[in-house]
């Protein structure tokens, strides 16, 4: 005779008959990084079994709470990057976020994902780090492989046609777009046949056994071959001895102001900040993390009075006449990852059958979709 225990209803939900608990590749992190590897394994190996795990309802990192800017980098930044790290790791990390959004492009190729090829646009206050990166112009864009040496030219921004503070000097690009991070993300889900989702699943830890792995989670345990950790800035919490440092990205966007007339991404200061204009005539402008380095290195999404400031006193110092008033409609935060050194480039590796594809440096819209697919090439051949 089957018997039920009297305290039946108090035991702990457990998986149907109809979850899959067992999978070849279980990927934590279903933002832009944890579903370009989904997607190329669907790809290259479709028989595979695999799972795809988020804490959240929906990526909630950095993938859905950046600023859409499909980039590859700016004059100052290269050569911020080339005092750090030197030359070549400034130029390779250029070529990679080139090739990532070529990859991309090719990826949504028939989807709307709010793609608009504006090319990017670099503004300059200051007279000496103008003529510093303009001099670097020629150099560069020989390094890019730009034989008509026209990736990065000098513009000069009228300021009674475009809505500015006054006449703006700067160095514009045609390589870049930007995108609806929201749209992105979704399509490129959908995109995935085969791969089962566990969204709203936190990772709890990794406990490697033989040749499989636990994966505890706040609903019950899942079993896979290897996994893949692809959490961005927060891979510590899973991974403690990996190299890397989250970073606070703060972001606001202002009431419509359809006076601004400059429809490229812009970037200021070696890429520390970042604004665009918004199809309903916002702009967005983002960044700031240098101004308080130490409280910015947090994986904690909240926006803070010293930032909000900042991005504001940009626009009403730098972009914006002084006759033109705006009100700030939308404020959040996202997490970036970084290096210690603030290392940009992706950090992969493994330990035993848990890999990692961390650290995208800001820019995973366009490191992470080669990452993903040399990732995967490697890992199947």
């Amino acid at each position: 005779m089957l018997c039920i225990p009297e305290n039946y209803l108090l035991l702990p939900n457990k998986p149907s008959y109809w979850d899959v608990i067992h999978f070849d590749i279980a990927i934590v992190g279903a933002g832009i990084t944890g579903s370009m590897v989904a997607f190329f394994l669907e790809q290259y190996a479709p028989n595979l079994k695999i799972a795809l795990l988020d804490s959240h309802p929906t990526p909630n990192g950095a993938t859905t709470r950046n600023a859409g800017f499909a980039c590859f980098g700016s004059i100052s930044e290269f050569l911020d990057d080339k005092t750090t790290h030197g030359e070549a790791y400034a130029v390779n990390l250029m070529h990679r976020r080139l090739a990532g959004l070529s990859i991309l492009g090719d990826v949504f190729k028939n989807d709307d994902v709010g793609w608009k090829n504006y090319g990017g646009v670099e503004l300059f206050m200051s007279e000496t780090v103008f003529n510093q990166c303009v001099e670097m112009i020629p150099h560069v864009n020989r390094l890019l492989n730009d034989k008509s040496d026209t990736a990065f030219k000098v513009k000069v921004y009228d300021s009674i046609e475009n809505g500015l503070s006054g006449d703006v000097k700067s160095i514009t690009n045609q390589r870049e777009g930007c995108i609806d991070s929201g749209l992105m993300i979704s399509a490129l889900h959908r995109k995935l046949k085969s791969t089962r989702f566990f969204f709203g699943c936190k990772v709890d830890g990794l406990f490697a056994n033989g040749n499989r792995v636990r994966i505890e989670t706040t609903h019950y345990n899942i079993n896979a071959q290897h996994v893949i950790v692809a959490t961005n800035g927060f891979s510590k919490s899973l991974i403690p001895e990996l190299n890397v440092l989250p970073n606070r990205g703060q972001i606001l966007v202002t009431s419509p102001l359809p006076s601004f007339k400059i429809h490229e991404n812009m970037h200021y200061d070696r890429g520390y900040y970042y604004a665009r204009q918004l199809e309903d005539k916002r702009i967005l402008i983002g960044g700031g993390r240098h101004l308080d380095k130490t409280n910015e290195q947090t994986d904690v999404m909240e926006t803070t009075p010293k930032i909000q400031r900042a991005l504001e006193g940009v626009l009403r110092d730098t972009l914006l006449p002084e006759d033109v008033d705006f009100t700030v409609d939308y404020r959040w935060a996202g997490i970036m990852a970084f290096g210690e050194n603030n290392e940009k480039e992706p950090l992969v590796g493994r330990n035993g059958n848990i890999h990692y594809i961390v650290r995208m440096g800001g820019m995973g819209v366009a490191l992470a979709p080669i990452t993903a697919k040399e990732w995967v090439l490697q890992f199947l051949s």
